[in-house]
């Protein structure tokens, strides 16, 4: 997310930083007028829902409220806050990464069991004041690649469960892939500090 002219960080920003969770929502065509409008900078506080007449729906693990009319909403915890500086200072990025607890697909947008991206029509922002919409998709595999790596690359759950239930998670930067044990510990108690705080957020939410 980009900061103003006087380098604030987003409201979003300050708060799911805070309290440790917060709810992602695709942004998609047709909600592309709503997402323009919770693009504006209002004051702190102001309910950006109401603001773009958006319906919440309330979210399973977390104390945040999803977009209802959104094909694909995550419930995130929060890992890490980078800040990419600008030249000039309006042009600071922050950058959230988070882990996914939950995730929320609508029925309609499920083609053979897999997510059909030209349903959910997301939309990107470009340079100017031009986005795109993806409609069309296609699908290529490596040639001659084992099949562990194809798994990961498609981003398999249930393939790369198995992988760490056979032995095959391996090191990497002091974490085993495939026990999430450590994991699932510390996610539940940003959960509950989070619960503790009493706090509402979602992407573009304010309270």
């Amino acid at each position: 997310m980009s900061r103003d002219k006087t380098q604030r960080n987003a409201d979003f920003m300050l708060i799911c930083a805070k309290i440790g969770v917060f709810a992602w929502n695709l942004a998609t065509y047709p909600l592309r007028e709503k997402v323009n409008i919770t693009a504006q900078q209002l004051d702190y506080g102001q309910d950006e829902f109401l603001t773009a007449d958006l319906q919440k729906e309330d979210a399973r693990l977390i104390p945040c409220s999803l977009v209802a009319a959104s094909p694909v909403r995550f419930e995130c915890a929060f890992h890490q806050l980078i800040e990419l500086p600008g030249n000039p200072p309006m042009g600071t990025v922050d950058i959230i990464i988070a882990r996914v607890l939950a995730i929320h697909i609508s029925d309609n947008v499920i083609t053979d069991g897999k997510i059909d991206i030209s349903k959910t029509q997301p939309i990107a922002r470009l340079g100017y004041y031009d986005y795109a919409v993806i409609k069309d998709t296609f699908e290529m595999r490596i040639p001659g690649t084992n099949k562990a790596l194809l798994d990961g690359l498609e981003g398999s759950s249930r393939a790369n469960r198995t992988l760490g239930e056979e032995g095959e998670g391996k090191e990497l930067g002091g974490q085993v892939l495939g026990n999430g044990e450590a994991e699932v510990k510390e996610v539940k108690g940003q959960l509950k500090r989070a619960q503790s705080a009493g706090a509402e957020v979602a992407l573009g939410e304010k309270n």
